[in-house]
C-alpha cells in the first residue's frame, strides 16, 4: 500500500539507511525551451527597471520611389535633400518583480540532515526555482501569444496566407503525384508554407534579418502531428543515414531540429494548474488540469541574432527580446550568469522563531520588440 505524502517536518526525515535520494522529476532550468527562442537583454542599472528603445519609421532604408529625383547634372547645382527626413518613435517598458518565497523550521532542516542525509533547504530552493522560471516561461508565452500582431503583414491563419481551402500541415504529403497521376494539392504544405513566411520576414525586415537566424516555436501538439505527416516522414526518410544528426534536440518528438531555413522549437514546458492531495491524488493528464503552457495550432516565427545573451543599447533584430534586471540584492553564481539574468536567491535566519526564510526572485519582462521579424500563424492542423 502506498504511503501518503506527508509535509517534511523535523520528525519525519529518518531513514533504516540515509539514501540521500529524492524522487521527483524537476526539469532543468538551463533547458527549459524558451531559452532557444528568445533573447535576454539586460535593463540599464540606473533605469532600475526602466528602459527604452528607439523603432525607426519601418521603410526608410528601402524607400526609392523615383531614381531620377537622385540625378545630378553636369554644370547644375546638386538635388538640396530638403525632402529627405528620417521618422522615429520611442518605445518603453519597465521590468516586474515576482517572488516564490518559503519559510523552513531549522529542526526540520537538521532532522533531515542527520537522518536522511537530505537538505531540504536546497530542495525548496530547487523547486522554487522551478517555481520561478515556470512563471517566467508562461509569462513569455502569453507575451508572444496576445501580442497584436498586424494582419496580413504578420499574422494569418494557414490557408488565408497560402490562398487555399483545406489545406493543412498534418495532411501534407510527401508525394508529388496522386496515383491518378495528377498533382497532389497536399504536397509539401509545411514546406510552401515556411517558404512564403521566410520572404514575409525578409521584405518586412528590407533583407536585414539572415536565414540563419529564423525560428519556429510549435506546441507538442503541432509537433506529434507533423511528425506523423507524410511530408516530414518522407524528409526523415530520405535522409536516414543522417536522422540521428537531424532529430538531436527533438528527438523525443520524431522531428527534424531545422527544417527549411527553420530552427524549430517545441514548446513543451508542463504545467499543473490545480494543487496535489495529501492522499496522492494529482493533476489528471486526461482532464487538461496538468497540461503544456503551449498547446495549441497556433506557431510562432521568429528570429533570435547570436546566442541567449543580447546587449541593451545594440542593434538588434530578435523578435522577441526579455529584458531583466538584476536588482539591488541580486547576487551571482547558481545557475550560471545567462540563465540567472534577473533571477536571484535572497535567504535570512530568523533565531527566534527557529525558522530559515528564503526566496528566489525574478525581475523581467518579455516585449515583442522586433515584431517585423517575426510571424504569427494559426489554425494550422485539420482537428
Amino acid at each position: 500500500m502506498a504511503a501518503t505524502y506527508r509535509g517534511v517536518g523535523p520528525f519525519n526525515g529518518v531513514l533504516p539507511a540515509a539514501t540521500g535520494q529524492v524522487i521527483g522529476f524537476a526539469r532543468d532550468p538551463m533547458k527549459l525551451p524558451y531559452l532557444n527562442y528568445v533573447q535576454e537583454v539586460p535593463a540599464p542599472v540606473e533605469g532600475n527597471g526602466l528602459f527604452r528603445w528607439c523603432e525607426l519609421e519601418p521603410d526608410v532604408s528601402v524607400t526609392m520611389v523615383n531614381t531620377d529625383e537622385m540625378a545630378w547634372g553636369f554644370d547644375d547645382p546638386m538635388p538640396s535633400g530638403k525632402g529627405f527626413q528620417v521618422r522615429a518613435r520611442w518605445l518603453e517598458g519597465q521590468t516586474m518583480r515576482h517572488a516564490f518565497p518559503y519559510t523552513l523550521g531549522m529542526r526540520t532542516e537538521q532532522g533531515w540532515l542527520k537522518g536522511a542525509n537530505l537538505s531540504m533547504l536546497k530542495l525548496y530552493d530547487r523547486i522554487r526555482l522551478g517555481h520561478a522560471t515556470l512563471a517566467r516561461a508562461i509569462r513569455i508565452i502569453s507575451a508572444i501569444r496576445s501580442y497584436s500582431w498586424t494582419s496580413l503583414v504578420n499574422t494569418n491563419d494557414l490557408n488565408t496566407l497560402r490562398g487555399t481551402s483545406g489545406s493543412y500541415w498534418d495532411t501534407s504529403s510527401g508525394e508529388e503525384m496522386l496515383p491518378s497521376g495528377f498533382p497532389n494539392p497536399d504536397f509539401q504544405i509545411i514546406k510552401k508554407t515556411l517558404n512564403i513566411i521566410q520572404r514575409k520576414i525578409d521584405l518586412n525586415t528590407n533583407g536585414a534579418t539572415q536565414g540563419n537566424e529564423y525560428l519556429m516555436v510549435i506546441s507538442p501538439t503541432v509537433a506529434q502531428a507533423i511528425s506523423e505527416a507524410g511530408e516530414i516522414v518522407n524528409y526523415l526518410k530520405q535522409q536516414a543515414n543522417a536522422k540521428a544528426d537531424l532529430t538531436v534536440r527533438n528527438n523525443k518528438w520524431n522531428i527534424p531540429d531545422e527544417y527549411c531555413g527553420f530552427k524549430i522549437v517545441v514548446e513543451d514546458t508542463p504545467k499543473a494548474t490545480i494543487r496535489s492531495n495529501a492522499d496522492g491524488t494529482q493533476a489528471s493528464v486526461t482532464a487538461d488540469e496538468k497540461t503544456y503552457c503551449w498547446n495549441d495550432d497556433k506557431v510562432f516565427f521568429g528570429s533570435r541574432v547570436g546566442a541567449l545573451d543580447g546587449g541593451y543599447g545594440e542593434q538588434n533584430f530578435s523578435t522577441a527580446q526579455l529584458f531583466t534586471f538584476n536588482g539591488p540584492a541580486a547576487k551571482e553564481g547558481g545557475m550560471g550568469d545567462s540563465a540567472r539574468a534577473g533571477i536571484y536567491v535572497k535567504a535570512k535566519a530568523d533565531d527566534w522563531d527557529e525558522v530559515m526564510k528564503g526566496a528566489i526572485v525574478t525581475e523581467d519582462v518579455l516585449k515583442v520588440a522586433a515584431p517585423a521579424s517575426g510571424f504569427y500563424l494559426t489554425d494550422v492542423l485539420s482537428t
